[in-house]
């Protein structure tokens, strides 16, 4: 038996400088986010605020794909410390991990069925999707890695361009190259403009599969008028740092114990 797990990071150290950040706002902003997911009986854990003004953005931190486990390769220097409390976080829950050797982050890679969907950012390598398949081999898992291009100078990863609402539904932004590769993955594909890219359209999270958290209130009222159930908080201090609330969850599915 399998369960889902939520890891944050408060966001005491938080900060960006050529931002004004609100800390005031961003408490609230934060709170409201695990207020609701408290309220939605997800299950939450923190890591450690030890290292750096970034941190609050856990999904860079690492990935999953099926059972295995993977540690990011941070590209910005000033993050690379990091990862140290997700690879504690692993050690403690004794789950087996791959630390990649090249320049990787979770928010790039997208685990769909039997495909991986792997954004070609400034931080996400070449030399990394080459390592990740070599490693899934070896694992003997039947996974292709489908390399999704986009406008890598003006969003950050491929989470802030592309998003999974259900099997069947995807929010595709007008900002990726190679949209054709995604629409053939998905029987319904939600385009969005750039100017709602930029704020952060596609960096939504869907909470128990069926209620959807984003802070763009253009996209909720699309997905409510798409009829699916949709909810928006404001989240606009966090936006400030180029992530929204897919950046700053990650979650995992961890085998419980009998």
């Amino acid at each position: 038996m399998f369960f889902k797990e939520i890891l944050l990071c408060y966001p005491v150290n938080y900060n960006i400088e050529s931002k004004n950040i609100d800390k005031k706002l961003m408490y609230s902003q934060y709170n409201s986010l695990i207020n609701l997911l408290i309220k939605n009986k997800v299950n939450i854990r923190f890591l450690d605020p030890i290292y750096g003004e970034s941190q609050v953005y856990t999904r860079d931190l690492a990935f999953q794909i099926e059972d295995a486990f993977f540690i990011s390769n941070m590209k910005r220097e000033s993050r690379r410390e990091e990862v140290k409390t997700i690879e504690k976080y692993f050690k403690e829950k004794n789950l087996k991990y791959y630390k990649m050797k090249n320049n990787i982050e979770g928010g790039d890679v997208i685990h769909f069925k039997n495909k991986l969907l792997v954004g070609m950012s400034n931080r996400t390598t070449k030399d990394a999707v080459e390592e990740l398949q070599n490693y899934l081999k070896i694992l003997k898992k039947d996974i292709d890695i489908i390399k999704i291009e986009f406008e890598k100078d003006k969003l950050i990863h491929l989470d802030c361009v592309f998003n999974i609402i259900d099997p069947e539904t995807c929010v595709v932004s007008e900002y990726v190259y190679n949209i054709e590769e995604i629409k053939k993955l998905f029987k319904r594909v939600i385009l969005i403009d750039k100017k709602e890219t930029l704020n952060l359209g596609t960096n939504f999270i869907t909470i128990n599969d069926n209620l959807i958290l984003t802070s763009n209130k253009e996209i909720y009222k699309i997905l409510k008028r798409k009829k699916f159930n949709t909810v928006y908080l404001d989240y606009s201090e966090f936006i400030k740092g180029g992530g929204s609330f897919n950046c700053t969850t990650l979650p995992l599915l961890i085998k419980k114990e009998n």
